[in-house]
């Protein structure tokens, strides 16, 4: 059986549970997964946070990708393609979980995004696999120059 952390936020409860159900799924295309509950300290309050860091392996080609998530929804999502010297690839996005992703439609997308082949190809075809994120993290208003 799988422990969950506990989790003062309903936000990361909710994450922690359905990543904990989706785990076996997600480990099956992934030689490391980890997750682990963090404190960050800001302003001298500790916040919470969850870290959860997959890596894959398909002949010669490796796959990283590390996710943060902080209670108040704010995530950042970073992949990155290993080549012979440093990377192939690498995509880095940060925003706000949209109100329109329950905490389970957020695992799932992230299972989905991580599980597809479209990572091992080319950087135009991960780049058009990555896109996704734009969806369901919100980056705010932006400013406009006149």
């Amino acid at each position: 059986m799988q422990i969950v952390p506990d989790f003062e936020n309903q936000f990361l409860t909710e994450i922690a549970v359905t990543f904990a159900k989706k785990r076996r799924s997600l480990k099956y295309n992934a030689s490391t997964l980890k997750f682990h509950k963090v404190y960050d300290i800001v302003e001298g309050e500790k916040v919470e946070k969850i870290e959860i860091s997959v890596e894959s392996s398909r002949s010669r080609n490796s796959i990283r990708m590390r996710l943060y998530i902080w209670e108040d929804r704010w995530v950042w999502i970073d992949v990155r393609k290993a080549g012979k010297v440093g990377w192939d690839w690498e995509f880095s996005k940060h925003g706000r979980l949209s109100g329109n992703y329950s905490p389970r439609q957020f695992i799932e997308a992230f299972k989905e995004f991580y599980s597809s082949s479209a990572l091992f190809d080319s950087q135009a075809t991960a780049l058009e696999a990555f896109a996704v994120w734009n969806e369901i993290l919100a980056t705010g208003p932006a400013e406009v120059m006149t």
